[in-house]
């Protein structure tokens, strides 16, 4: 056993829990399979993939079995893709085995980035004599009968080793170097039965396991583990190799022809969580009991969450402490508005300095997107015009600063419990954030706030946190699925920004499977139905300034930013960044294709678009109450934890319009636009939304706006520079209402 390997290796194994009495048999193994590996067979003979091991250990077994699975659980399009006959693979021993007495490799098919999933979909249709085949001959052969694939996914009688016999998009058998849409995304939508997921580099892997390992069944009680590993070796030039591969060993004693099973989802140990994550592996297996159950948890959730009794983590990131409260907090008298902030003696303006975080000694450190010259501080800070109220001064060093304006959240509570002092000892340093704002600018936090607070108000698309209430989402999804209706979700990272790792699906295996990138996320009900702005989909951003949380001193800026999609929308091309999104101007490779409109041409082009349905100023005023109803309830949620009287801040308030249709008499039209409240809904103020109706009991339409989310400090050049172009006042008009309290260009909500 060398060194090298031991120490390049260790910690690696450690992590895994890797037996060390294998540790030599293993670096044995991985150096000779490069140059002398033995084959594993099917059962028909052929040769298979390698394992690693001198002598063949495992068989796989194939066996036709009896399926009830419904055709509903793949696409409208896709009713003939499963059939009544499926098949079963999986893997058993061809010799008895001790445990932790061997070690075997298995391969990795593919790899690829989280962050460029779409990329093998593309490599799929390209590369149909290689990979395209080589994981429909493992998937296909395994999930579904040959004689039952449909012409839209496959070829008619087999998808052979060699995929030879491919097939155009009208259904035609070609030899064509392309494969069908359909076939394509039948495969893409199962693969998800097959992928693993490591962490490598700062990144997240997805692989498929070749033959051997895809044929491991999965089990609550395993015989063996497999576990990811980077084999890490040198290269005749003395370069270094790291190459992906799985190490499988044997947890228990094993029989000869014993199959072979591994826990699929280890690290769950919630029977709840391990019911709802399994069904990314087995959709079609599902118990019917196991079902019912995972269903009654979403019903319950929902009637708690109507109730407002739901029980959420009241948990935030230390990023967001709880600030100190005082006598004087609880006894002031409280002022109608906050004070203007004064230049200390000796200067004739406030002086702001922009920095990236403040560690205990107060010092400024300085991000590696700073150092690296990613981000420039005075445009994150302002417009291409500048902060250029002369009553502002920028200045470089902290020390003399009046206002610290921190591009990102602060990481120290001293912060806010132990403040800067100005440079004339007087007064704290004001800064542009709030302790425990996480409650607002954190998704999953946010709907736990909301949930909490306000329960199901009718401008929040259904939104579960998937780190506490996945089974609840599970059920949900099931039982939309069980009664036909829309079945489309967005994925959000808790803590991402600018549409960074957002999924737009309607399968519930890729959501499930996404928990294993980033545990942290919420799945939101998408808007199906949205209003279009000439056929595509917008949504519009409104700042909202927060001067003060007890008393609560809120304003919304009067110039929102409208962003819209570049390609007409769909409602069934969930797959199109371009119409599904509306930021053009954030996505990598995407450019709009004309400026976004300014806000006056917006608001008079949709009612121009839409007479009679759209009402701008009936509009602004609902959206107005939405954004107080929702400071309200999460401010005065977390009264204690959110004052902090030298703060003042910015957020950035995402809203989009639902075009909806009701009809009389029903309170649950399930209808593909309008199957997430009930008719009537608590406003989150303590009234109701009415829906227009007539006695013919005809369908009417009206316009309701949903929040989206609420985005910490918006930098302006995350706005576009249509923004700066349209309002180049707009960073003048938010620090004079934040530390003068001058209103211009705002709206006070309270």
């Amino acid at each position: 056993m060398s060194e090298f390997f031991v120490s390049i290796h260790t910690s690696q194994l450690q992590a895994i829990g890797f037996p060390p009495s294998l540790i030599e048999m293993l670096e044995y193994k991985l150096k000779a399979m490069y140059s002398n590996c033995n084959s594993i067979s099917n059962d028909d003979g052929s040769d298979s993939m390698k394992a690693g091991d001198e002598h063949a250990s495992f068989q796989i077994v194939e066996e036709e079995i009896e399926s009830d699975y419904s055709s509903a659980a793949a696409d409208d399009d896709d009713d003939d893709v499963i059939g009544d006959l499926n098949k079963r693979r999986y893997l058993v021993s061809t010799r008895s085995m001790e445990t932790a007495g061997d070690v075997f490799i298995i391969d990795h098919v593919v790899s690829f980035p989280d962050t460029e999933l779409y990329r093998l979909e593309d490599n799929l249709r390209s590369n149909p004599n290689n990979l395209c085949g080589r994981l429909s001959q493992m998937i296909l052969d395994r999930t579904m009968s040959k004689s039952n694939i449909s012409a839209d996914c496959a070829s008619d009688d087999k998808v052979s080793s060699d995929n030879d016999q491919l097939i155009d998009e009208e259904g035609h058998e070609t030899n064509d170097s392309t494969v069908s849409t359909a076939f394509v995304r039948y495969l893409m939508k199962t693969l998800w039965q097959y992928l693993g997921c490591y962490y490598h580099r700062q990144e997240h892997m997805w692989y498929v396991l070749d033959e051997v390992g895809s044929a491991i069944d999965h089990s609550d009680e395993p015989n063996v583990i497999c576990c990811p590993f980077m084999y890490c070796y040198t290269q005749s030039d003395g370069s270094y190799t790291v190459i992906p591969c799985s190490l499988l060993w044997p947890l228990r004693h094993i029989d000869d022809q014993e199959m072979i099973t591994r826990d699929f989802i280890p690290t769950v140990s919630s029977p709840k969580d391990r019911a709802a994550r399994l069904i990314a592996w087995f959709p079609e297996h599902i118990d019917a009991t196991v079902k019912q159950a995972i269903i009654d948890e979403a019903v319950i959730y929902n009637q708690l969450l109507q109730d407002k009794t739901v029980i959420v983590s009241s948990s935030l990131p230390s990023s967001y402490p709880i600030a100190a409260s005082t006598d004087d907090h609880h006894h002031r008298v409280k002022s109608s508005k906050l004070p203007a902030i004064t230049p200390c003696e000796g200067q004739d303006r406030i002086r702001v300095h922009c920095l990236w975080s403040i560690d205990s000694d107060g010092d400024q450190q300085q991000s590696d997107q700073q150092q690296s010259g990613a981000l420039d501080p005075q445009k994150l800070l302002h417009p291409t015009d500048g902060l250029t109220d002369l009553k502002f001064q920028l200045v470089n060093n902290p020390d003399d600063a009046d206002i610290l304006w921190g591009v990102f959240p602060f990481n120290d509570d001293s912060i806010w419990t132990n403040p800067v002092m100005r440079s004339d000892h007087t007064s704290p340093v004001l800064i542009n954030q709030f302790p425990y704002e996480g409650a607002l600018v954190m998704k999953d936090h946010l709907a736990r706030e909301i949930a909490r607070t306000i329960g199901s108000p009718s401008w929040w698309p259904i939104t579960y946190d998937l780190e506490v209430a996945l089974t609840a989402f599970v059920g949900d999804f099931l039982m939309r699925e069980r009664d036909g209706r829309n079945n489309i979700w967005i994925v959000k990272p808790s803590d991402g920004t600018r549409s960074k790792g957002h999924i737009v699906t309607d399968s519930l295996l890729r959501i499930i499977r996404s928990l294993e990138t980033k545990s942290s996320r919420v799945a939101q009900k998408y808007i199906e139905s949205p209003l279009l702005w000439k056929g595509r989909k917008f949504d519009m951003r409104f700042i909202v300034l927060l001067r003060s949380t007890d008393p609560l001193e809120l304003y919304v800026y009067d110039r929102y930013w409208v962003r819209v999609a570049n390609e007409q929308y769909q409602p069934t091309d969930i797959d199109n960044i371009q119409s599904v999104f509306t930021a053009m101007h954030l996505l990598e490779g995407v450019t709009p294709n004309e400026p976004y409109p300014d806000c006056e041409r917006f608001s008079l082009g949709l009612e121009e678009e839409y007479p009679g349905l759209v009402v701008w100023s009936v509009l602004l005023s609902e959206i107005h109450h939405m954004l107080l109803s929702l400071f309200k309830h999460v401010c005065s949620g977390q009264k204690q934890q959110m004052r902090c009287d030298h703060a003042r801040a910015i957020y950035g308030c995402d809203v989009i319009l639902e075009k909806k249709k009701q009809q009389l008499f029903t309170h649950s039209t399930n209808d593909d636009n309008d199957d997430d409240h009930d008719d009537d809904h608590d406003d989150g103020n303590g009234g109701s939304v009415s829906v227009p109706v007539d006695e013919s009991g005809d369908v009417h339409y009206h316009v309701e706006p949903k929040l989206l989310e609420v985005t910490f400090g918006p930098a302006n050049n995350a706005l576009s520079e249509d923004f700066e172009k349209q309002y180049p006042s707009y960073i003048n008009n938010c620090f004079n209402l934040l530390f003068f309290g001058i209103e211009n260009n705002v709206t006070r909500l309270a």
